[in-house]
Parts: structure tokens; sequence; C-alpha cells
């Protein structure tokens, strides 16, 4: 009766601000741990009223920690702030010019995606996309243009919605080059031999 048959704790950390128990603590943590927001008899999004000082005020035990990034003072976002120096410029493109710019597909233009034969049967075959409106989409056919060294001659595939004189090259297929976009290339109708 006398005998202890209670297994002993694990040993003790000063220097950790978790508990070492096998129960785990059922108390409020400080600030600074607080992994989760539960109390029972309350949703989820109101339990975090029981961790205030006051509703929608501070956490109890004080601010838990810094701001590592802070917002920028007008809450506006740069969408295209990567554009070569000439186009940013407005650099008017003449009727040979175009503008090519990426075009993903959900199979074929993530790395990992053509390492499956499955999959990578459904991606599509190297091509350049252009608008309907565009002269040099004619009846389909192809267009050659180079970037630097590398020289390209790939089909037309008609794309609507794309704008005058910008051309979409398809990201990640296997047998093209790689291209840093956005670039503005020359590019001519191939003629058929």
């Amino acid at each position: 009766a006398n005998i202890n048959v209670s297994e002993p704790g694990p040993p003790r950390d000063k220097d950790s601000p978790l508990a070492y128990s096998m129960e785990g603590f059922d108390g409020r943590p400080p600030a600074g741990l607080i992994a989760r927001y539960r109390a029972p008899g309350w949703n989820s999004v109101q339990a975090l009223n029981k961790f205030q000082q006051e509703v929608g005020g501070q956490l109890r035990g004080g601010d838990p920690g810094i701001r590592l990034i802070q917002p920028s003072g007008n809450g506006a976002a740069p969408f295209f702030d990567t554009m070569t120096p000439d186009i940013q410029a407005g650099m008017r493109l003449d009727d040979t010019q175009r503008l090519i710019i990426s075009v993903y597909h959900l199979f074929g233009s993530e790395a990992l995606s053509m390492a499956s034969p499955g999959i990578s049967q459904q991606s599509p075959e190297p091509y350049v996309a252009l608008s309907p409106e565009d002269p040099l989409a004619g009846q389909g056919g192809k267009v050659e243009f180079a970037v630097g060294e590398v020289c390209f001659t790939l089909p037309v595939k008609i794309m609507p919605g794309l704008p005058d004189k910008i051309a979409g090259l398809p990201i990640g297929l296997p047998g093209l080059a790689f291209i840093p976009l956005p670039v503005v290339v020359k590019m001519s109708k191939r003629i058929a031999s």
C-alpha cells in the first residue's frame, strides 16, 4: 500500500518554455506560444475572445513578437516590375516585331509533369500563340524568330484574347530552349518549301 508505482517524469529543462509532462498542459499558454485558439464550448473564431484582454484587443500576456515584414505605405502591389527597360519606356513595335510573353499549361509547364508518361502525353507540342487578327497568324503555318543565337521555327496556334503584336510561347515544354521572357523579337512567316 505504501509502494509508489507511478512512472517518473522526464527530466526538466529549465530553459524551455514548454511543460514536460505526459498529460500535456491544459491551461492558458503564454501569448508567444499559442499554437491554436481552443476553448471548450466556443467555436474556433469565438475562442479567440477568451485569449484577448478585451474583444478585438491585445492578447493576454502582451504582444507575442515583432512583425518582420512591414506592409508598404500605399497598399499597392506592383504587377509587372520585371519588364525590360525598352518595354517599360513604351517602345513602339513595328510590323515585324512581337513581344513574346509566357504561356503556361496545366500539363507540361511544371517540371515534374513531364516525368510522368501519362501526363506528358497530355502536354501540347511547342508552338507560338498569336492573336486571330495578327497578320502572321494567317492560315496557321509556321513563323520564324531568333533570340540571341537561338533560332526558332514553330507552328502558329491562334489564341483569342492576345493583344496586337503580342506572341505567347509555352513554358517548360521539351524541345524549347530556355528564353528569358518577356523579350522583343523580329518574327516572320515561314514560307513552305
